[in-house]
């Protein structure tokens, strides 16, 4: 009896310490993350590495939100290479393809990203009804000032919110 209570507390320290943690990006960590994805070669910089411990991180999640509550996710592979001068480190996509089911939101919603041109209704066999990107997807980021300062993207007018979080 003492060995199947040792093996099932060892089998569940293992479970709880091999879990993914996912931590929230503040806005100066997604603006340094965005600058350095955007520009260039896409490659982060050893200063935006170490001020986000990303070489602990193992990708990054992108919640979707509709009046508090979560209506998709996507997760964003980190992609890293090692060579001579080190480690480098980039984001697989700077443009996401997302579906939400049509009952998650209003009408007026999915009438809005309708009318933009990159959303469609998809009706899969036996499934519910959703509202799909096209091919190109949606924007992680986007700057509103000269100064290229970037925030999270946000669809409808701000109605649903894009929120970053580091998975580690």
């Amino acid at each position: 009896m003492k060995k199947i209570a040792i093996a099932f507390g060892l089998l569940m320290s293992g479970f709880s310490f091999g879990q993914i943690k996912a931590i929230p990006l503040n806005t100066e960590e997604v603006n340094r993350l965005a600058y350095d994805a955007l520009s260039g070669f896409s490659t982060l910089k050893e200063e935006t590495i170490n001020a986000l411990n990303i070489k602990n991180t193992i990708g990054f999640l992108v919640e979707f939100q509709h009046e508090g509550k979560v209506i998709g996710k996507k997760i964003i592979k980190l992609y890293s290479a090692l060579h001579n001068m080190g480690a480098s480190y980039s984001l697989s996509d700077k443009r996401v393809e997302m579906c939400f089911k049509t009952k998650d939101l209003s009408d007026s919603i999915n009438f809005n990203l309708l009318k933009t041109n990159h959303w469609k209704i998809v009706h899969p066999k036996g499934g519910e009804e959703h509202i799909c990107t096209d091919h190109l997807g949606v924007d992680l980021f986007h700057s509103k000032d000269q100064n290229n300062h970037y925030q999270m993207n946000s669809l409808v007018d701000g109605k649903i919110q894009m929120i970053l979080y580091r998975l580690e």
